[in-house]
């Protein structure tokens, strides 16, 4: 993988371990939206970019506590950055944890939202 979408990555995975509040999240979909446009992870950035893009609207003039908040984003979070350091040792992630990801975003963002 070339120099500059390592540090693309680099950065996105700076994004998500800086928060998934509503400042990073608009950042972090156009990141991935790029990324899936300029690497051959199409699939891993298309649907990390659909989850942030569906974190964002769940959260969004929604009033949620720094705890549930922490709460909600904590397995998504850690499922993201561990997908993103095999993204960047150009390893594509398994289906399993692509959908272990879905799973997490379904179980605490579409819930709360109902």
């Amino acid at each position: 993988m070339s120099n500059h979408i390592n540090q693309r990555i680099a950065r996105l995975r700076n994004l998500v371990e800086g928060g998934l509040h509503q400042d990073n999240l608009q950042k972090i979909v156009s990141e991935c939206d790029q990324l899936a446009q300029d690497t051959l992870h199409v699939l891993t950035f298309y649907v990390l970019r659909n989850l942030f893009r569906g974190i964002d609207s769940a959260i969004e003039g929604e009033a949620v506590t720094v705890e549930r908040h922490k709460e909600l984003t904590r397995d998504v979070q850690r499922s993201v950055l561990a997908i993103l350091r095999q993204v960047g040792q150009n390893n594509h992630p398994s289906r399993e944890e692509l959908e272990r990801l879905i799973t997490f975003y379904y179980r605490n963002f579409v819930l709360f939202r109902g």
